[in-house]
């Protein structure tokens, strides 16, 4: 019934998070379709439980924020 991220998916998803430039999110197409094919409560359950993967997400989230706040301090000293 559920489609469940394959863990080539999922290991993909955490290499590219992992590889990403430092300026943009990168998630692997393959990876990102299937998250929206997750409106299933189950699926999403699953992933927000996966804990390698959510740290990976929340690390790529934290250094865009960081680049954002950097490239506004830069803006305004200009």
């Amino acid at each position: 019934k559920y489609k469940f991220l394959s863990p080539e998916t999922r290991h993909q998803a955490i290499q590219d998070l992992k590889a990403a430039d430092r300026s943009k999110l990168v998630i692997h197409e393959k990876f990102s379709r299937e998250i929206k094919k997750a409106r299933d409560a189950a699926m999403m359950m699953l992933v927000t439980s996966d804990r390698e993967l959510m740290s990976a997400i929340r690390e790529k989230k934290k250094e865009n924020k960081e680049i954002v706040r950097r490239n506004n301090i830069l803006m305004r000293t200009q």
